[in-house]
This record gives C-alpha cells, structure tokens and sequence, in this order.
C-alpha cells in the first residue's frame, strides 16, 4: 500500500513539474463512469470443409446485448499551448454489474470486467471564437472478460440440451483511429457549459475466446459443449459522440454523454471450434472444424453519465472524445 501510495505521490509531482515554467501544462484527471449500453448485431457464418467450400451451410443469427457497468478512468492530458496541440493517456477499468444477452432461442446473463488504455493526440483550433475544432489521431485497446450466468431458453425448454453456464467469454478488440471533436462552450448561471461533439473513424481487429466448463459430451449436437477461437481482422468502426458538460466547481466536471458506434468485418472471419478436450467430436459438425464468418455488423448504442475530479491543474473546461 506505501509502495501505491508513494507511486502515485511520484506521478503527481512528475505532472506539476511538466506544467511549471513552460507553455506546457499537464492535468491529471480521475474520472468515474456509470455506462447503459445496447447491442444488436447479426452474424453469418458458413461452415467449411477442410477449408474449401465444398458442401457449404450458411447459417444467419442474430444477438443482443443489454449491459450496465461501472469504471474507473485515470487520464492524463499533456496540453502544449504554444502549438495548440495536446497528447492524451487514458486508461480504464470496469465491472459489469448487470449483463442480459439474447441470441435466439437463448437467454442469459453475464458478469465480469473490462479494462483498456487509449492513446491520443490532437490539434486545438479555436474558430473565431464560436468553437472550437479538434482533428485527431489515436489508438484503442480493449479488453473484455465475461462468464454466462442462468442461461435459458426463450420459448420453451428441450430436455436433451447442456445449458452453457459457467462459459467464460474473453474478447480482445484493437482500434487505431482518426477523428475530429467540435466543442461549443457557453454559461448558464454563472457555470461553464460545453456541448461536444465527435466522430472517430477506425480500422483495427483482435480476437475472441469461448471457453466451456466440462461436463458429460454425447454424439448429440444439442447436447454438445465446445469452446472456439474467432479472429477479428479487417474490421471498420464508425463511433459518433454527443456530450453535456458543465463544471459546477473548480477542478469538477459532471457529462452526460450519449455514443452510438457501429462495426462490420470488411473481409471473412476464421472461427475454429475447440475439440482438444473432446467437446466436440472431429466428424460432429464438420471434418475440420473449421468455419468462417462472413459477415458480421454490430450497433451499439451508449448512455454514459461522467463525474471527473483533476487532481492536478485547472480542469472543469476541456473535453475530450
């Protein structure tokens, strides 16, 4: 705990000393998030033989996810005045307190964490004094661990199927990014207020992870449990952002911040199913086990309420996406 304490003592001093004496300034901001978040999205994959398509099936689904998380967020803000341009080092971590996922005829509920760090930097261009404008670049890392809780079916049940309880999900996504923040600030009653809005356009990939807990494995598929492995590349993100901020204190910020992004594979995705431990049987679906996704579009739509503290600086008057 001393060893936490003194870094954390070490990390503040290193960002007054960065801001003292130049143009620069650096602000350390903590921030806590509380986040409702809506997914719906469609899959299709086709099922491969040995890799080629021969005797091909295509299968279309679709998925729906309803969480609710709180985080964390430490950000530092590294702002050079002199050449209106700043560097941003953000990173989060969060519980996902209630998860409801629906993929038909299939319903559960998730539990778990996520974390990740992002990186970015911009130009400050303020436009006549009406906003102020905000190109950027940046990069993304996100990671998300999830476990199935009380899985049912939606209409009815059949007696012969292995519920997927204690499934343990990790997803692992990775965006690079350009986009562009305007800004509007204004006052109501004497507080400073300021509506912002971005767009993030990124191109990245990761992968997914499906692991089972074992159990009894027949020859049925519907009593079959297996793990599989999904690779995400060439996948684009398109994120928009609207926000309310305003600063009822010095050095605090309350937003409200609504997000919708929506992300799409450009090129086939592999996905393999796990048959290491004998879940699935090598002739059960396919010889090879091997499938692809070739399409896959997801829309997410985000509520997020923001309370951010600066321990360091002025804070209360900047935003950003």
């Amino acid at each position: 705990m001393d060893k936490l304490r003194n870094s954390f003592i070490w990390l503040i001093t290193l960002v007054q000393i960065l801001g003292v004496h130049t143009t620069c300034s650096a602000d350390l901001t903590f921030k806590l998030l509380n986040g409702f978040s809506f997914t719906k999205g469609n899959t299709t994959i086709e099922n491969l033989d040995h890799g080629k398509y021969k005797h091909t099936q295509v299968t279309t689904s679709w998925f729906s996810n309803r969480v609710t998380t709180y985080s964390i967020s430490p950000e530092l803000l590294w702002t050079n005045k002199s050449t209106n341009t700043y560097v941003k080092l953000l990173g989060t971590y969060g519980w996902v307190i209630d998860g409801k996922n629906r993929q038909y005829p299939f319903h559960w509920k998730l539990d778990g964490n996520t974390k990740g760090f992002e990186v970015e930097a911009g130009y400050i261009c303020d436009v006549k004094g009406l906003f102020t404008f905000i190109p950027c670049i940046g990069f993304t890392y996100n990671l998300y661990d999830t476990k199935i809780k009380h899985q049912r079916f939606s209409h009815r049940n059949i007696g012969s199927f292995i519920g997927q309880n204690g499934n343990k999900n990790r997803t692992l996504l990775y965006f690079p990014y350009i986009g562009f923040e305007i800004d509007v600030k204004s006052q109501i009653c004497k507080y400073d207020v300021i509506y912002s809005l971005s767009y993030n356009l990124g191109y990245g990939g990761g992968h997914g992870r499906n692991k089972v807990s074992h159990t009894v494995i027949t020859d049925l598929p519907s009593t079959s449990r297996y793990g599989s492995h999904f690779k995400f590349r060439d996948m684009v993100s398109h994120d928009f952002e609207f926000a309310i901020a305003y600063s009822p204190a010095k050095k605090w910020v309350l937003a409200l911040l609504f997000d919708y992004n929506v992300y799409y594979n450009t090129k086939k995705l592999p996905l393999k199913l796990d048959h290491k431990h004998a879940l699935v049987k090598k002739a059960q679906f396919t010889k090879s086990q091997h499938f692809a996704v070739s399409d896959v579009v997801a829309h997410e739509y985000s509520v997020i309420f923001e309370i951010a503290y600066s321990l360091t600086g002025e804070g209360g008057t900047f935003i950003s996406h």
